[in-house]
Protein backbone atom coordinates (compact mmCIF):
# COMPACT_ATOMS: atom_id res chain seq x y z
CA UNK A 1 0.00 0.00 0.00
CA UNK A 2 1.66 3.67 -0.97
CA UNK A 3 0.97 6.91 0.37
CA UNK A 4 -1.05 9.69 -1.85
CA UNK A 5 1.13 11.51 -2.89
CA UNK A 6 3.26 8.51 -4.54
CA UNK A 7 0.32 7.61 -6.16
CA UNK A 8 -0.81 10.78 -7.50
CA UNK A 9 3.30 11.71 -8.60
CA UNK A 10 2.72 8.23 -10.33
CA UNK A 11 -0.74 8.74 -11.92
CA UNK A 12 0.30 12.36 -13.29
CA UNK A 13 4.52 10.69 -14.39
CA UNK A 14 2.63 7.89 -16.69
CA UNK A 15 0.09 10.73 -17.70
CA UNK A 16 -0.16 10.65 -21.47
CA UNK A 17 -0.80 14.14 -23.37
CA UNK A 18 -3.60 14.28 -26.17
CA UNK A 19 -3.26 15.45 -29.32
CA UNK A 20 -4.56 19.28 -30.44
CA UNK A 21 -7.44 20.24 -32.58
CA UNK A 22 -8.55 23.09 -34.09
CA UNK A 23 -11.49 25.00 -32.47
CA UNK A 24 -13.56 27.62 -32.94
CA UNK A 25 -13.30 30.71 -30.44
CA UNK A 26 -16.88 30.53 -29.32
CA UNK A 27 -16.29 26.94 -28.26
CA UNK A 28 -13.08 27.19 -26.90
CA UNK A 29 -14.12 28.27 -23.38
CA UNK A 30 -13.43 26.02 -20.52
CA UNK A 31 -10.53 24.14 -23.00
CA UNK A 32 -6.82 23.92 -22.59
CA UNK A 33 -4.45 26.24 -25.11
CA UNK A 34 -2.52 23.59 -26.77
CA UNK A 35 -0.04 25.80 -27.61
CA UNK A 36 1.34 29.51 -27.03
CA UNK A 37 -0.43 32.37 -28.24
CA UNK A 38 1.71 34.61 -29.83
CA UNK A 39 0.31 38.31 -30.69
CA UNK A 40 0.66 39.26 -34.31
CA UNK A 41 -0.98 42.80 -34.04
CA UNK A 42 -0.39 45.52 -32.30
CA UNK A 43 -3.11 46.20 -29.68
CA UNK A 44 -4.43 48.50 -30.12
CA UNK A 45 -3.77 49.24 -33.75
CA UNK A 46 -3.32 52.87 -33.75
CA UNK A 47 -3.16 55.38 -31.33
CA UNK A 48 -6.99 56.31 -30.60
CA UNK A 49 -8.51 58.80 -28.21
CA UNK A 50 -9.08 57.66 -24.11
CA UNK A 51 -11.46 61.03 -24.13
CA UNK A 52 -14.73 62.47 -25.59
CA UNK A 53 -12.56 66.03 -26.40
CA UNK A 54 -10.26 68.08 -28.75
CA UNK A 55 -7.17 66.53 -30.57
CA UNK A 56 -4.14 69.16 -31.87
CA UNK A 57 -0.90 69.34 -31.82
CA UNK A 58 1.00 70.53 -28.47
CA UNK A 59 2.87 73.07 -30.16
CA UNK A 60 -0.18 74.63 -31.79
CA UNK A 61 -0.72 76.13 -28.53
CA UNK A 62 -0.57 79.95 -28.58
CA UNK A 63 2.16 81.29 -26.76
CA UNK A 64 -0.06 84.14 -25.34
CA UNK A 65 -3.27 83.71 -23.28
CA UNK A 66 -6.16 82.95 -23.67
CA UNK A 67 -5.23 79.62 -24.91
CA UNK A 68 -7.54 79.27 -28.18
CA UNK A 69 -7.89 77.04 -31.22
CA UNK A 70 -10.37 76.84 -34.30
CA UNK A 71 -12.33 73.56 -34.29
CA UNK A 72 -11.59 72.27 -38.27
CA UNK A 73 -13.39 68.40 -38.14
CA UNK A 74 -14.34 65.41 -36.22
CA UNK A 75 -12.71 61.82 -35.70
CA UNK A 76 -15.01 59.21 -34.89
CA UNK A 77 -14.87 56.18 -33.91
CA UNK A 78 -15.62 53.70 -37.26
CA UNK A 79 -15.79 56.99 -39.39
CA UNK A 80 -13.65 58.31 -42.09
CA UNK A 81 -10.60 58.70 -41.08
CA UNK A 82 -9.18 62.65 -40.92
CA UNK A 83 -6.19 63.16 -43.32
CA UNK A 84 -4.07 65.03 -40.70
CA UNK A 85 -5.20 67.46 -38.16
CA UNK A 86 -4.73 71.51 -39.28
CA UNK A 87 -1.48 72.93 -38.44
CA UNK A 88 -2.54 75.52 -35.65
CA UNK A 89 -6.22 74.02 -35.11
CA UNK A 90 -7.83 71.18 -33.18
CA UNK A 91 -10.63 68.77 -34.43
CA UNK A 92 -13.41 66.95 -32.08
CA UNK A 93 -12.68 64.10 -31.26
CA UNK A 94 -14.49 61.35 -29.62
CA UNK A 95 -13.41 58.22 -27.30
CA UNK A 96 -11.77 55.32 -29.09
CA UNK A 97 -11.49 57.33 -32.21
CA UNK A 98 -7.87 57.60 -34.07
CA UNK A 99 -5.90 60.46 -33.41
CA UNK A 100 -5.27 62.03 -36.69
CA UNK A 101 -1.69 62.61 -37.81
CA UNK A 102 0.31 65.42 -36.82
CA UNK A 103 -1.67 65.36 -33.42
CA UNK A 104 -0.29 64.58 -30.24
CA UNK A 105 -2.53 65.23 -27.76
CA UNK A 106 -6.47 65.22 -26.55
CA UNK A 107 -7.83 67.68 -23.80
CA UNK A 108 -10.83 66.15 -22.46
CA UNK A 109 -14.00 68.88 -23.64
CA UNK A 110 -15.05 69.10 -19.95
CA UNK A 111 -11.63 71.50 -19.34
CA UNK A 112 -12.08 73.80 -22.32
CA UNK A 113 -15.37 76.22 -23.23
CA UNK A 114 -16.83 75.99 -26.88
CA UNK A 115 -16.93 79.04 -28.69
CA UNK A 116 -18.58 79.36 -32.41
CA UNK A 117 -15.75 78.00 -34.10
CA UNK A 118 -13.32 76.83 -31.50
CA UNK A 119 -11.96 76.07 -27.98
CA UNK A 120 -11.14 78.03 -25.26
CA UNK A 121 -8.94 76.17 -22.51
CA UNK A 122 -9.87 76.84 -19.11
CA UNK A 123 -6.16 75.18 -18.06
CA UNK A 124 -2.84 75.04 -19.82
CA UNK A 125 -3.08 70.88 -21.26
CA UNK A 126 -0.46 68.28 -20.77
CA UNK A 127 1.42 67.32 -23.65
CA UNK A 128 0.25 63.55 -24.64
CA UNK A 129 -2.74 63.41 -22.33
CA UNK A 130 -5.56 60.58 -22.81
CA UNK A 131 -4.11 58.86 -25.78
CA UNK A 132 -3.69 55.06 -26.06
CA UNK A 133 -0.63 54.50 -28.30
CA UNK A 134 -0.47 52.18 -30.51
CA UNK A 135 0.51 48.47 -29.09
CA UNK A 136 0.37 49.74 -25.57
CA UNK A 137 -1.46 46.65 -24.39
CA UNK A 138 0.81 44.37 -26.16
CA UNK A 139 3.39 44.36 -28.91
CA UNK A 140 3.62 42.40 -31.75
CA UNK A 141 5.37 39.03 -31.23
CA UNK A 142 4.50 39.47 -27.66
CA UNK A 143 2.97 36.30 -25.88
CA UNK A 144 -0.60 36.81 -25.25
CA UNK A 145 -1.64 32.98 -23.22
CA UNK A 146 0.30 30.47 -21.82
CA UNK A 147 -0.06 26.65 -23.45
CA UNK A 148 -1.64 24.71 -20.99
CA UNK A 149 -4.30 27.95 -19.95
CA UNK A 150 -7.58 26.97 -19.37
CA UNK A 151 -9.73 29.69 -21.47
CA UNK A 152 -12.36 31.44 -19.31
CA UNK A 153 -14.95 34.03 -19.92
CA UNK A 154 -12.08 36.34 -19.24
CA UNK A 155 -9.81 35.81 -22.14
CA UNK A 156 -12.48 35.93 -24.73
CA UNK A 157 -12.07 39.62 -25.01
CA UNK A 158 -8.35 39.25 -25.87
CA UNK A 159 -8.94 36.40 -28.08
CA UNK A 160 -11.06 38.61 -30.35
CA UNK A 161 -8.41 41.67 -30.09
CA UNK A 162 -5.56 38.60 -31.38
CA UNK A 163 -8.42 38.34 -34.28
CA UNK A 164 -8.43 34.53 -32.82
CA UNK A 165 -11.63 32.95 -34.80
CA UNK A 166 -9.91 29.71 -34.22
CA UNK A 167 -7.75 28.47 -31.14
CA UNK A 168 -5.45 25.20 -30.92
CA UNK A 169 -6.76 23.16 -27.80
CA UNK A 170 -6.17 20.02 -26.83
CA UNK A 171 -8.42 17.31 -27.33
CA UNK A 172 -11.23 16.19 -24.71
CA UNK A 173 -10.52 13.13 -22.92
CA UNK A 174 -12.90 10.28 -23.40
CA UNK A 175 -13.67 9.36 -20.00
CA UNK A 176 -15.51 6.07 -20.08
CA UNK A 177 -17.31 5.45 -16.04
CA UNK A 178 -18.47 1.90 -15.37
CA UNK A 179 -20.13 0.80 -12.38
CA UNK A 180 -21.04 -2.25 -11.39
CA UNK A 181 -23.43 -3.29 -8.68
CA UNK A 182 -26.74 -6.04 -9.17
CA UNK A 183 -28.48 -3.86 -7.11
CA UNK A 184 -27.46 -0.51 -8.80
CA UNK A 185 -30.59 0.82 -10.86
CA UNK A 186 -30.63 4.40 -12.90
CA UNK A 187 -32.26 7.53 -11.41
CA UNK A 188 -35.86 7.74 -12.62
CA UNK A 189 -36.25 3.78 -13.23
CA UNK A 190 -39.13 1.69 -11.52
CA UNK A 191 -38.03 1.22 -7.96
CA UNK A 192 -36.95 -2.88 -6.97
CA UNK A 193 -37.04 -3.85 -3.40
CA UNK A 194 -33.55 -4.16 -2.48
CA UNK A 195 -31.86 -1.78 -5.02
CA UNK A 196 -30.17 1.65 -4.58
CA UNK A 197 -30.00 4.04 -7.20
CA UNK A 198 -26.93 4.87 -9.17
CA UNK A 199 -25.52 7.89 -8.07
CA UNK A 200 -22.01 7.30 -8.74
CA UNK A 201 -22.35 7.50 -12.42
CA UNK A 202 -23.86 11.12 -12.51
CA UNK A 203 -21.62 12.07 -10.28
CA UNK A 204 -18.37 11.19 -11.28
CA UNK A 205 -19.91 12.22 -15.14
CA UNK A 206 -20.89 15.67 -13.87
CA UNK A 207 -16.28 15.77 -12.17
CA UNK A 208 -15.01 14.25 -15.71
CA UNK A 209 -17.26 16.98 -17.90
CA UNK A 210 -16.33 19.81 -15.05
CA UNK A 211 -12.66 18.53 -16.15
CA UNK A 212 -13.28 19.16 -19.56
CA UNK A 213 -13.66 15.56 -20.16
CA UNK A 214 -16.24 14.06 -22.72
CA UNK A 215 -17.78 11.24 -19.86
CA UNK A 216 -20.04 7.99 -20.98
CA UNK A 217 -21.26 6.54 -18.48
CA UNK A 218 -22.07 2.62 -18.96
CA UNK A 219 -22.92 0.06 -16.10
CA UNK A 220 -22.28 -3.94 -15.89
CA UNK A 221 -23.78 -6.43 -13.55
CA UNK A 222 -21.90 -8.39 -11.13
CA UNK A 223 -20.61 -10.96 -13.51
CA UNK A 224 -16.99 -11.10 -14.48
CA UNK A 225 -17.71 -12.10 -18.55
CA UNK A 226 -20.33 -8.77 -18.13
CA UNK A 227 -17.46 -6.45 -16.79
CA UNK A 228 -14.76 -7.95 -19.24
CA UNK A 229 -17.38 -7.01 -22.28
CA UNK A 230 -17.97 -3.40 -20.62
CA UNK A 231 -13.84 -2.81 -20.24
CA UNK A 232 -13.28 -4.44 -23.79
CA UNK A 233 -15.25 -1.87 -25.50
CA UNK A 234 -14.32 1.23 -23.60
CA UNK A 235 -10.62 -0.01 -24.23
CA UNK A 236 -11.53 0.80 -27.96
CA UNK A 237 -13.26 3.99 -27.89
CA UNK A 238 -11.72 6.02 -24.45
CA UNK A 239 -8.56 7.44 -23.45
CA UNK A 240 -9.43 7.01 -20.14
CA UNK A 241 -11.62 4.15 -18.14
CA UNK A 242 -13.01 5.03 -14.69
CA UNK A 243 -14.41 1.85 -13.04
CA UNK A 244 -16.34 2.47 -9.91
CA UNK A 245 -16.92 -0.56 -7.63
CA UNK A 246 -16.24 -3.81 -7.68
CA UNK A 247 -12.36 -3.35 -7.17
CA UNK A 248 -11.49 -4.57 -3.53
CA UNK A 249 -11.95 -8.09 -2.01
CA UNK A 250 -15.34 -9.15 -1.99
CA UNK A 251 -17.01 -12.53 -3.49
CA UNK A 252 -18.88 -9.91 -6.34
CA UNK A 253 -15.54 -7.69 -6.58
CA UNK A 254 -14.98 -8.82 -10.16
CA UNK A 255 -13.33 -5.58 -11.82
CA UNK A 256 -9.81 -6.02 -10.74
CA UNK A 257 -9.72 -10.17 -12.25
CA UNK A 258 -11.38 -8.45 -15.68
CA UNK A 259 -8.78 -6.08 -16.11
CA UNK A 260 -6.02 -8.29 -15.78
CA UNK A 261 -7.70 -10.70 -18.13
CA UNK A 262 -8.28 -8.04 -20.90
CA UNK A 263 -4.19 -7.36 -20.50
CA UNK A 264 -4.21 -3.90 -18.08
CA UNK A 265 -1.26 -4.00 -16.35
CA UNK A 266 -1.40 -2.64 -12.64
CA UNK A 267 0.88 -0.13 -11.23
CA UNK A 268 -1.03 -0.02 -7.75
CA UNK A 269 -4.06 -1.53 -6.18
CA UNK A 270 -4.13 -0.09 -2.99
CA UNK A 271 -3.63 3.79 -1.61
CA UNK A 272 -3.34 4.93 2.55
CA UNK A 273 -5.89 7.09 2.27
CA UNK A 274 -9.50 7.08 3.93
CA UNK A 275 -11.84 7.34 2.25
CA UNK A 276 -10.60 5.06 -0.40
CA UNK A 277 -8.17 2.75 0.10
CA UNK A 278 -9.03 0.51 -2.45
CA UNK A 279 -7.91 2.55 -5.38
CA UNK A 280 -6.11 0.93 -8.57
CA UNK A 281 -4.49 2.55 -11.62
CA UNK A 282 -3.42 1.02 -14.37
CA UNK A 283 -2.43 1.33 -18.48
CA UNK A 284 -3.18 -0.42 -21.55
CA UNK A 285 -1.60 0.64 -24.93
CA UNK A 286 -2.44 4.50 -24.78
CA UNK A 287 -5.39 4.10 -22.09
CA UNK A 288 -5.18 4.79 -18.60
CA UNK A 289 -7.26 2.79 -16.03
CA UNK A 290 -8.50 4.48 -12.83
CA UNK A 291 -10.70 2.24 -10.50
CA UNK A 292 -12.17 4.15 -7.97
CA UNK A 293 -14.42 2.57 -4.79
CA UNK A 294 -17.98 1.31 -4.81
CA UNK A 295 -18.85 3.89 -1.99
CA UNK A 296 -20.13 7.55 -2.70
CA UNK A 297 -18.15 9.80 -0.64
CA UNK A 298 -14.66 7.82 -1.46
CA UNK A 299 -15.80 7.62 -5.19
CA UNK A 300 -15.97 11.36 -4.58
CA UNK A 301 -13.23 12.19 -2.92
CA UNK A 302 -10.75 9.57 -4.73
CA UNK A 303 -12.19 10.87 -8.11
CA UNK A 304 -11.39 14.90 -6.92
CA UNK A 305 -7.62 13.96 -6.04
CA UNK A 306 -6.59 11.51 -8.37
CA UNK A 307 -8.56 11.53 -11.31
CA UNK A 308 -9.05 15.02 -11.96
CA UNK A 309 -5.51 15.84 -11.65
CA UNK A 310 -5.29 12.98 -14.25
CA UNK A 311 -7.63 14.69 -17.16
CA UNK A 312 -5.90 17.84 -16.04
CA UNK A 313 -2.17 16.58 -17.06
CA UNK A 314 -3.53 14.66 -19.95
CA UNK A 315 -4.77 17.87 -21.89
CA UNK A 316 -1.35 19.95 -20.64
CA UNK A 317 -2.81 22.17 -18.01
CA UNK A 318 0.12 24.04 -16.48
CA UNK A 319 -1.12 23.41 -12.39
CA UNK A 320 -3.20 19.93 -12.89
CA UNK A 321 -2.30 19.45 -9.08
CA UNK A 322 -4.20 19.50 -6.22
CA UNK A 323 -4.65 23.42 -5.03
CA UNK A 324 -4.11 22.56 -1.64
CA UNK A 325 -3.75 25.82 0.91
CA UNK A 326 -3.83 26.80 4.71
CA UNK A 327 -6.74 26.84 6.77
CA UNK A 328 -7.06 26.78 10.44
CA UNK A 329 -8.89 24.02 12.27
CA UNK A 330 -12.18 25.52 13.87
CA UNK A 331 -12.45 22.94 16.67
CA UNK A 332 -10.11 20.25 17.73
CA UNK A 333 -10.04 17.39 15.18
CA UNK A 334 -8.81 13.55 16.37
CA UNK A 335 -6.14 12.70 13.17
CA UNK A 336 -6.29 9.03 11.77
CA UNK A 337 -3.74 6.52 12.46
CA UNK A 338 -1.37 5.66 9.48
CA UNK A 339 -3.43 6.44 6.70
CA UNK A 340 -4.37 9.93 5.22
CA UNK A 341 -7.94 10.64 5.75
CA UNK A 342 -9.64 13.38 3.65
CA UNK A 343 -12.51 14.57 5.35
CA UNK A 344 -15.92 16.92 3.90
CA UNK A 345 -15.33 19.91 5.74
CA UNK A 346 -16.96 23.51 5.49
CA UNK A 347 -14.46 26.77 5.36
CA UNK A 348 -15.25 30.32 5.49
CA UNK A 349 -13.28 33.38 6.03
CA UNK A 350 -13.40 35.37 9.01
CA UNK A 351 -13.81 39.04 9.59
CA UNK A 352 -10.18 39.51 9.59
CA UNK A 353 -9.90 37.38 6.81
CA UNK A 354 -8.56 34.34 7.84
CA UNK A 355 -9.67 31.03 6.50
CA UNK A 356 -11.70 28.66 8.93
CA UNK A 357 -12.16 25.00 8.39
CA UNK A 358 -14.64 22.84 10.30
CA UNK A 359 -15.32 19.01 9.81
CA UNK A 360 -18.66 17.98 8.90
CA UNK A 361 -20.69 15.25 11.17
CA UNK A 362 -21.68 13.02 7.68
CA UNK A 363 -17.94 11.65 7.30
CA UNK A 364 -19.41 8.30 6.48
CA UNK A 365 -18.07 6.07 3.15
CA UNK A 366 -21.94 6.32 1.97
CA UNK A 367 -23.13 9.08 2.40
CA UNK A 368 -24.11 11.70 -0.65
CA UNK A 369 -25.17 13.98 2.13
CA UNK A 370 -22.08 14.78 3.46
CA UNK A 371 -20.44 15.26 -0.22
CA UNK A 372 -23.11 18.02 -1.44
CA UNK A 373 -22.86 19.68 2.04
CA UNK A 374 -18.92 20.35 1.81
CA UNK A 375 -17.40 22.84 -0.05
CA UNK A 376 -13.64 21.91 0.95
CA UNK A 377 -11.72 18.90 1.46
CA UNK A 378 -10.06 18.91 4.61
CA UNK A 379 -6.53 16.30 4.76
CA UNK A 380 -6.10 15.07 8.54
CA UNK A 381 -2.35 13.82 8.03
CA UNK A 382 -2.39 9.86 10.07
CA UNK A 383 -0.31 10.50 12.47
CA UNK A 384 -2.56 10.09 15.37
CA UNK A 385 -3.04 12.70 18.57
CA UNK A 386 -4.71 15.82 17.76
CA UNK A 387 -5.18 18.93 16.03
CA UNK A 388 -5.91 21.58 18.12
CA UNK A 389 -8.67 24.52 17.43
CA UNK A 390 -6.57 27.13 15.65
CA UNK A 391 -3.75 24.87 14.23
CA UNK A 392 -2.85 24.84 10.80
CA UNK A 393 -4.89 22.35 8.35
CA UNK A 394 -4.29 21.64 4.22
CA UNK A 395 -7.73 22.58 2.71
CA UNK A 396 -8.64 21.82 -1.10
CA UNK A 397 -11.76 24.34 -1.37
CA UNK A 398 -14.22 22.43 -4.18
Amino acid sequence: MISYDEALDRILQDAPRLSAESVEMAASVGRVVAEDIICEYPIPAFDYSAMDGYAFAFADLPVAVPLRLPVVGISRPGGELLAEVRPGTACRILTGAPLPPLADTVVPQEDVDSELDGILFRRSPQKGRHIRRRGDDMQVGALAITSGTILGARHMGLCAALDRARITLARKPRVAILTTGDELRAVGSPLVPGSVVDGNGPMISALVNDCGGIAQHCHAADELDAIRDAIRRALEQSDLILTIGGISVGSHDHVRAALLAEGVTLDFWKVAIKPGKPVAYGRHGDVRILGLPGNPAAAFVTATIFAAPLLRTMQGHTAPRPAWIAARAGHDMVLPDGRDEFARANVEFDSDGQLWVSLLPQQASGSTVGIARANALARLVGRCGTLTKGESVQILRL
